[in-house]
C-alpha cells in the first residue's frame, strides 16, 4: 500500500478524545464532513486515530496529488481494500491542493457512496453553502478542536506532568485550547524546573511557539496581508471599522472575513462578521513583531485606536490605548479630558507632563492604590483652587492619605448637598468619591459607614472599565462583612474581588490583599486551618508589596490564632502583643478584626474588649471558679451588639459554667450558641472548649433535633475526656491532626492517598502514625483501630 495511503503515526503523548470520535460518529451521516481549522489544531491527529479504531480509509494529500486522477486512483485503490468497505474516506491536508484537485473532490463528494471527511486549514471550495443548505455537510472547527479541562488533564496525564487547577486553566486560557501551543507548553515544562514561572512568562513571543507560528502562518502571507496584521493587531477585539483606520484600507471587513475563512487564527466573535479577535498567542507574537519592525509607528496606532473607542463610547478602551501612546499630543489630551475613567479602570497616570491638575490628581490616586502616601501627596500640589470634580477628589485623597477622617467627612458632607447633572462623568467622580469615603471609614473602623459608602460606590463601579474601582470597594466589603459575621457574604464578595484582581494582574492590590484575608478569617473561623495559612500567605505578599501596616497587623493577628491552634501559644503570645501595642485603645479596624477572631485565652488582656472579657471568663473556668466566669460573660452573651464569634463563645462558657453550677440554663444558653454557629458554619469557638465543652454537649444531645450535623461534627472533632472512656483513654491525648489520621485509617487509603485527603506531607502522615501506635501502645496499623475502637475513638 502507498504511504499516503495510511494514517501517519500518532505522536508521542496523543490521547483519546472521545467527544470528538462521537462528533465524527455522528457526521459521517451526511455526504461531506470538513475538518477546518488553522495549523496545529490536531485536524490530523484527531482523524487518524478516529479512522483506525472505525476502519475508515485514508488518503495524505500530496505534491502528487496535483494531477486530479492520481487522487481518483487513490481513492479508489482504498475503496478496493479486500476487507470491509470503509464507513468514509478521509482525505487530509485537502489545503495543498489546486483547482484541479478540488474540482476532483467535489466529483467525488457528488459521485461516492462512501462518506467523505476532509480536513483543511481554510475552507475548501466544495460548495459549502449548498450542502450545508441542503444538510448534507457537517463541520468541525477550531472551536470543536480546542482542547477542554478533562482532555487537558488526560494529555498532561499522558506526560507525566502535574498542574493544579488554576494553572491548567491559565493554559487553557493563555492557548485558546490550541493543540500545538498546549504540547509546545508541555515540553518545555518537562525540561524546567520552575513550572510556575514558566506559566506566568509564557506569551506568543516565545521563542518555539514563535518560529511555529511564524513558518506555518505568517511567512505564507504575501506583504500586504503581513501589514494588515500588524498594524491591527494592537487591540484585543477588532471592528472592522475600526480595522479601517488602523490599516489604511477600505476593505478591511473582506480582509478579515478572508482571513478567517482561509484559518489565519483570526475568531469572528458575531454572526454578521463586524467584530474579530486574533488568537490570545498569535496576537502576542504580532504584536512583538510590530514593535520590533514599525516601533515608531506604535503611538500613532494606538493614539487612533483611542479617537477611535473614545468616539464609540468605550472611555475604558480609549484611556487604556492613550496610556499606551502617552507621548502622542492627542494622547495626552484624551487622558487629561478623560481623567476620571483613568482613575476608575485603575490604569497608570504616569506621564511626561503632570502639570495638568486633573492629570496630577489621577496619578496621586495610582499613587494611593500602590500604598505610597507620601507620593500622592506631592503629586497633589499643582491642585489649587480649580474647582469641580479635581478639588472634590483632590480634597478627599489628601483626606485619605493623612487618614483624617473629620476631613474626609467634611468633603462628603459637600459633595452630597451638590446637585449634578447626572451622566456618566457625575457618576464616575460620584463612584470614586464614595470609595474614597468608605476607604477612609473603613480605617477608621466605622464598620456601618463604611460599608454603606463601599456598596453604594460598587453600584455605581458596574459599568464595563470601572474593573479596579468595583475591586477596591468589594476587597475592603468582604472584610466589613467578616466584622458582621456574615462569613457566606464574605465569601462571595472576596472571590468577586479577587477574579478582578486575576484577570487583571492585581493580585498584590490592598483591595485584593484584604479579600484574601477575609477568606483566611472565614476558613479560621469554619476551622479549615490549612486555607486559613494559604490564604493568609497570599495575603501577606499583598500587605507586603502594598506596605500597608493595618493588613500586616490583621494578618498577625491571624497568625497568632493559628499558632495557638497548633500548639504553639508562646509565639501566638508575642505576635498578638505586637498587634495590640500597635492599635492601642478602642479605634480602627484591627480591634473589630480581633473580636471577630474570637477569644484569645492564652494571651490575657486587662482591656474591656469583649473578646478578652470572655477569654478572661474561660481562664475563670479553668481555674475551677465557674460563678466568676458566668458573671464575667452574661453581659456580651445577652445582647446581639457584639460579634457573633464573641457571644458564641460567651455563650458556651456560660453553658460549660451553669453546667458546673448545676444550674439551669445550660442547654438554653448552648440552644442560642448552635444557633449563631449554623447560620455561618462557625465551628472554631467550640474547640476552644475542649473535653469539658465535649461533655456538656453530649449531655445536652439528645434535646437537640436541629444542627444535628454540625453538633455531630463538632463532638467529632472535640476530644474525647479519659472518663469519657471509662477510664481506658490513652494515657496521652491524641492531637486534633492525629484524630484526623486516625478517622481515615479504618480505610483502604494508603499513605500518600491519606495525605492528599489532609493537605499534608507523606512524611507528616507518617509522623503522626507513629505518634499514634506510640500512645495507644500499639505496633501496626490494624492494631490502632482495634485498639481505638475499643477506646471509642472511632
Amino acid at each position: 500500500m502507498s504511504a499516503c495511503l495510511a494514517p501517519p503515526t500518532s505522536p508521542l503523548g496523543t490521547v483519546r478524545r472521545p467527544r470528538l470520535h462521537s462528533a465524527l460518529d455522528a457526521a459521517i451521516d451526511r455526504r461531506l464532513t470538513v475538518v477546518a481549522a488553522p495549523a496545529g489544531w490536531g485536524k490530523t491527529v484527531v482523524l487518524s486515530t478516529w479512522s483506525a479504531e472505525c476502519g475508515a480509509g485514508w488518503v495524505s494529500i500530496g505534491p502528487e496529488h496535483a494531477d486530479p486522477s492520481r487522487l481518483r486512483r487513490d481513492v479508489d485503490a482504498v475503496l478496493s481494500e479486500p476487507d470491509d468497505r470503509p464507513p468514509a474516506i478521509v482525505l487530509d491536508d485537502v489545503h495543498l491542493l489546486g483547482a484541479p484537485g478540488i474540482e476532483a473532490v467535489r466529483a467525488l463528494v457528488r459521485d461516492a457512496s462512501t462518506p467523505i471527511v476532509v480536513s483543511s486549514r481554510a475552507d475548501p471550495d466544495l460548495g459549502l453553502p449548498r450542502l450545508r443548505l441542503e444538510g448534507r455537510l457537517a463541520e468541525l472547527r477550531g472551536a470543536d478542536l480546542a482542547f477542554d479541562e478533562d482532555e487537558l488533564v488526560a494529555l498532561l496525564d499522558e506526560l507525566g506532568l502535574e498542574l493544579g487547577a488554576r494553572r491548567r486553566c491559565q493554559l487553557l486560557r493563555r492557548t485558546d485550547g490550541w493543540a500545538a501551543g498546549i504540547r509546545l507548553v508541555a515540553v518545555a515544562l518537562l525540561a524546567t524546573g520552575e513550572p510556575e514561572r514558566l506559566l506566568d512568562e509564557f506569551t506568543g513571543d516565545d521563542r518555539v511557539v514563535a518560529d511555529y507560528l511564524t513558518d506555518e502562518v505568517l511567512a505564507t502571507q504575501p506583504h500586504d496581508i503581513r501589514e494588515f496584521l500588524l498594524r491591527t493587531c494592537i487591540v484585543d477585539e477588532l471592528d472592522v471599522d475600526l480595522a479601517a483606520g488602523l490599516a489604511d484600507r477600505d476593505d478591511a471587513a473582506a480582509v478579515l472575513a478572508r482571513l478567517e475563512r482561509d484559518g489565519l487564527f483570526v475568531v469572528a466573535l458575531d454572526g454578521r462578521r463586524r467584530r474579530y479577535r486574533y488568537h490570545a498567542l498569535f496576537a502576542e507574537l504580532l504584536r512583538a513583531r510590530l514593535r520590533a519592525e514599525h516601533r515608531s509607528v506604535v503611538p500613532e496606532l494606538h493614539a487612533r485606536a483611542a479617537d477611535w473607542f473614545a468616539a464609540q463610547g468605550s472611555p475604558d478602551l480609549a484611556v487604556r490605548h492613550a496610556l499606551a501612546a502617552a507621548s502622542h499630543p492627542k494622547a495626552r489630551a484624551l487622558l487629561a479630558e478623560h481623567w476620571l475613567d483613568v482613575m476608575a479602570c485603575g490604569y497608570s497616570a504616569a506621564t511626561d507632563d503632570e502639570s495638568d491638575p486633573r492629570l496630577a490628581v489621577a496619578a496621586a490616586h495610582e499613587r494611593l492604590a500602590a500604598g505610597d502616601r507620601a507620593g500622592a501627596i506631592d503629586r497633589l500640589a499643582v491642585v489649587d483652587g480649580e474647582g469641580g470634580w479635581v478639588t472634590e477628589l483632590a480634597t478627599l485623597l489628601r483626606a485619605y492619605a493623612n487618614c483624617d477622617v473629620a476631613g474626609a467627612r467634611q468633603a462628603a458632607a459637600a459633595l452630597a448637598r451638590r446637585e449634578r447633572a447626572p451622566d456618566a462623568h457625575d457618576e464616575a467622580g460620584r463612584a470614586l468619591s464614595l470609595q474614597l469615603v468608605g476607604a477612609t471609614e473603613f480605617a477608621a473602623g466605622d464598620v456601618e459607614v463604611a460599608g454603606d459608602r463601599l456598596e453604594e460606590a460598587t453600584a455605581l463601579a458596574a459599568p464595563p472599565g470601572r474593573e479596579r474601582l468595583r475591586m477596591d470597594c468589594v476587597g475592603r466589603v468582604a472584610v466589613l462583612e467578616v466584622l458582621r459575621g456574615r462569613l457566606t457574604r464574605a465569601q462571595s464578595h472576596a472571590h468577586a474581588a479577587l477574579e478582578l484582581a486575576r484577570g487583571h494582574g492585581w493580585e498584590h492590590s490592598l483591595a485584593a490583599g484584604w479579600a484574601q484575608a477575609a477568606l483566611a478569617a472565614v476558613a479560621w473561623l469554619r476551622d479549615d486551618l490549612a486555607t486559613a495559612e494559604r490564604r493568609a500567605d497570599d495575603a501577606a505578599a499583598a500587605a507586603y508589596a502594598d506596605g500597608d501596616a493595618g493588613l500586616g497587623d490583621a494578618l498577625r493577628a491571624l497568625r497568632a490564632h493559628l499558632h495557638a491552634a497548633r500548639g504553639d501559644e508562646q509565639t501566638a503570645r508575642t505576635l498578638l502583643r505586637i498587634v495590640r501595642d500597635a492599635t492601642p485603645g478602642d479605634h480602627g479596624v484591627l480591634p473589630r478584626w480581633l473580636d471577630a477572631l474570637g477569644p484569645a485565652p492564652w494571651a490575657p488582656a486587662s482591656t474591656d474588649r469583649p473578646a478578652e472579657v470572655v477569654a478572661r471568663a474561660m481562664g475563670r473556668l479553668r481555674a475551677d471558679d465557674p460563678g466568676g466566669a458566668v458573671r464575667l460573660v452574661m453581659p456580651i452573651a445577652g445582647t446581639r451588639r457584639h460579634h457573633p464569634t464573641v457571644r458564641l463563645s460567651g455563650l458556651l462558657v456560660e453553658a460549660m459554667a451553669r453546667d458546673a453550677l448545676h444550674e439551669p440554663g445550660a442547654a438554653a444558653a448552648l440552644e442560642r450558641a448552635l444557633e449563631i454557629a449554623d447560620a455561618e458554619g462557625v465551628r472554631r469557638p467550640f474547640l476552644d472548649g475542649g473535653a469539658p465543652l465535649r461533655r456538656v454537649l453530649q449531655r445536652h444531645a439528645c434535646r437537640r433535633n436541629s444542627s444535628a450535623p454540625l453538633l455531630a461534627g463538632i463532638l467529632d472533632a472535640l476530644p474525647a475526656a479519659v472518663d469519657d472512656v471509662g477510664g481506658r483513654g490513652p494515657a496521652e491525648p491524641l492531637s486534633e491532626r492525629e484524630r484526623a489520621v486516625l478517622r481515615l485509617m479504618p480505610t483502604i487509603l494508603a499513605n500518600t492517598e491519606i495525605a492528599g485527603e489532609l493537605f499534608v506531607s507523606v512524611n507528616t502522615v507518617k509522623t503522626h502514625l507513629r505518634s499514634i501506635y506510640r500512645k495507644l501502645d500499639v505496633g501496626s496499623r490494624r492494631e490502632a483501630v482495634a485498639k481505638a475502637r475499643e477506646l471509642e475513638l472511632l
